[in-house]
């Protein structure tokens, strides 16, 4: 089943984000990361990008909470991420930055 909607459960723990499943609305499961600052679901996988107050863009897997990929993108916090429309571009916003890679589909 995807992984759709995630909450960021900000009152008991700033660096924990919990996973529901739309289609039940039952929790998944929580994940920690140091410096959460947003989470997104990238289209039509199982992988969470993760920006972090420090500038990081973490990949994690959303199945199993382990981490895939991390990258320093920026010197400070990145504020947004989202998934362009068409969902082939995952965009990172900081205060006076912003990066954009195209999403690809591995196969």
């Amino acid at each position: 089943m995807i992984l759709t909607v995630l909450s960021d459960d900000r009152n008991s723990n700033p660096d924990e984000m919990a996973l529901w499943d739309r289609s039940s609305a039952k929790l998944i499961r929580r994940i920690k990361v140091r410096g959460l600052v947003q989470a997104v679901l990238l289209p039509q996988t199982e992988i969470l990008a993760v920006g972090t107050d420090e500038g990081d863009l973490a990949l994690l897997d959303a199945v199993t909470g382990v981490e895939l990929h991390r990258a320093r993108i920026q010197d400070g916090p990145v504020a947004t991420l989202v998934v362009a429309p068409d969902r082939r571009h995952l965009a990172a916003l900081g205060p006076d930055w912003m990066q954009l890679w195209a999403l690809t589909k591995a196969t």
